[in-house]
């Protein structure tokens, strides 16, 4: 493809590849692509607001029970990163503990699961969605931000696997070559 020149070529490259997508993959590949640009996507009605109980949340953003829903977490690991995403970009909390994941759990009427294995589990490097910050507060890492922002397409989940995993092995190489 080649590089646009200028803003407005860009967009049209864009547009062009985004057209024959339906909605869902329109929205996944542009949060995808902002999440690897490090970029923040203004969210529907912008602002933000303040959701039940008093607590900071974005205006347009969903209450927690439909996030998970529409999320459809496959795993706890994953369900645990959907909640922490949530903690993160809706409710302004990107350090929590046990506890916040639980509240926020509740909250979202998600059912009841082991929170200790699924913490545990999530903060493994083999899963990498969690990272711990001190304090017995974890946050999310920039891995299970991608991983969220891909579900509830379980597909597009294996595909930031493989592509983490192949960054994974080429930093592994490059150390090697450099020793």
């Amino acid at each position: 493809m080649p590089k646009p020149a200028d803003p407005v070529k860009a967009m049209g490259v864009v547009l062009a590849a985004l057209q024959p997508l339906d909605e869902a993959d329109r929205n996944w590949v542009l949060q995808s692509v902002a999440s690897k640009l490090r970029l923040t996507l203004p969210q529907e009605g912008g602002g933000a607001g303040t959701g039940a109980g008093g607590q900071q949340r974005r205006q347009g953003a969903p209450d927690a029970a439909s996030f998970l829903r529409d999320k459809k977490p496959a795993t706890d690991q994953q369900r645990v990163a959907v909640l922490a995403y949530y903690l993160t970009h809706h409710k302004n909390t990107p350090a929590f503990k046990k506890a916040d994941i639980e509240a926020m759990n509740t909250e979202a009427r998600g059912g009841g699961f082991n929170f200790d294995d699924a913490l545990g589990n999530a903060s493994k490097s083999s899963t990498n969605y969690l990272s711990a910050i001190g304090g017995g507060k974890k946050q999310l890492t920039a891995f299970g931000d991608q991983i969220v922002e891909a579900l509830p397409a379980q597909e597009a989940v294996r595909e930031v696997e493989r592509s983490e995993k192949a960054a994974k092995r080429r930093k592994k190489a490059r150390a090697k070559k450099k020793s």
